[in-house]
């Protein structure tokens, strides 16, 4: 009797790795081991990926690179008025505060959307 025929798994499948795809790999590995009490050998390991994993799709209500575009053309706007208000006076003050209000109004929600994007992609990474 071979050895295959004597394996409670006799299909035996073999995977390589770059050295970047296996430092990658491992780190998962030895993290996953350490919560297991630093018993798993990579063989189980790999089978419970194969056989368990699930996806994880993250929605993201609005693209925040769409919106860091928009806030670029806006950000060009606001130096273009304040060029024009510097260089002819028909902008007051007061407009100039507006529009520096409103562009920090705009960084706070692109940030909290980065941040809000950032959180639902962490709690989808594997545990």
């Amino acid at each position: 009797m071979s050895r295959a025929e004597n394996r409670r798994r006799p299909l035996v499948k073999k995977v390589t790795f770059t050295e970047d795809e296996w430092r990658l790999a491992d780190v998962f590995y030895q993290r996953v081991k350490r919560t297991r009490g630093g018993v798993l050998p990579f063989a189980t390991h790999a089978r419970d990926l194969l056989l368990n994993a699930h996806t994880v799709t993250v929605v993201v209500a609005l693209d925040p690179a769409i919106v860091r575009a928009d806030m670029a053309r806006i950000g060009n706007n606001i130096n273009q008025i304040a060029h024009k208000a510097n260089t002819t006076g028909l902008v007051t003050s007061d407009d100039l505060t507006r529009v520096i209000d409103l562009q920090g109004q705009l960084l706070t929600l692109l940030r909290r959307m980065c941040r809000e994007r950032d959180e639902a992609i962490e709690m989808a990474k594997w545990r």
